[in-house]
């Protein structure tokens, strides 16, 4: 069995984004999405407070929670959908959240992480889950293409995940999460092991992500770099150009797709 969870927040761009909504669908067994703003604390403690301005009571104001309540309604054989009352304490606790919904069996179960800016497809789906069982291993770790732009990829270390790669597939046996960033399963992740699907990662792709990025991962000036970033000419630049810090030391570049605008992004 396939299952998925996902926790949102003012991502109503990325279910509309390629039909993602419909598409993830059809490839999971059974869906559980939970819905709201999180607070700084547990994994993410590091962040900053939560804006007043992106939220309603720790509820999405984008349109988010009005999709998933018709997109629930309409596949509630296959999708369970859970709703903000409120800021949730942070992102450990909404991802806990989505396993109460689940009761393991014995039988066999796929659990995918799958963040709201990151699309899969069905074939990487099944042959992640073969290579797998395979393995022996427990844990499966992934790549992924990481675009900062329509049509920009960050190459490297940031982005890509080549130093500490996605962990988002288990072979879940009823354990809970101690921590969402990086995702741990209580008791640990077993034998992990790096696959060879790549996934499709959006996290610096819409403007209104990369706004609330800067509020609230205290990226300050984020939005100018993204912006002065979409009109560069020259390619490769350096991650700095966009992330300072820590991540834009880190042997990281971002290039431009050329020639490659027919392909679907």
């Amino acid at each position: 069995m396939r299952i998925g969870i996902t926790i949102i927040f003012n991502g109503l761009c990325h279910l509309q984004h390629n039909d993602y909504a419909e598409r993830l669908l059809e490839m999971l067994d059974y869906w559980i999405i939970v819905e709201g703003a999180a607070g700084n604390s547990g994994s993410t403690s590091w962040c900053k407070e939560m804006p007043k301005k992106y939220h309603n009571n720790g509820s999405s104001i984008d349109g988010t929670v009005e999709f998933l309540r018709e997109f629930g309604a309409a596949n509630i054989d296959k999708v369970s959908v859970v709703l903000a009352t409120g800021i949730w304490k942070s992102k450990d606790e909404m991802i806990n959240r989505s396993l109460k919904s689940l009761y393991y069996m014995g039988t066999p179960v796929y659990l995918w992480q799958i963040d709201i800016d990151e699309q899969w497809t069905k074939e990487q789906m099944d042959e992640a889950e073969y290579d797998l069982i395979c393995s022996y291993d427990d844990t499966g770790m992934f790549l992924c293409d990481c675009y900062v732009g329509k049509y920009l990829l960050a190459k490297g270390e940031w982005g890509e995940g080549k130093q500490l790669p996605y962990r988002r597939l288990w072979r879940w046996k009823g354990q809970s999460f101690i921590s969402h960033e990086p995702p741990i399963l209580k008791g640990g992740n077993g034998k992990e092991i790096l696959l060879s699907q790549r996934f499709k990662h959006y996290p610096y792709y819409f403007l209104q992500d990369i706004n609330f990025k800067e509020d609230y991962y205290g990226y300050e000036g984020l939005y100018k770099r993204w912006k002065d970033l979409q009109k560069e000419t020259k390619f490769p630049q350096p991650i700095n150009r966009l992330i300072p810090g820590k991540w834009g030391e880190s042997n990281t570049e971002i290039i431009h797709m050329w020639g490659l605008n027919e392909v679907q992004t």
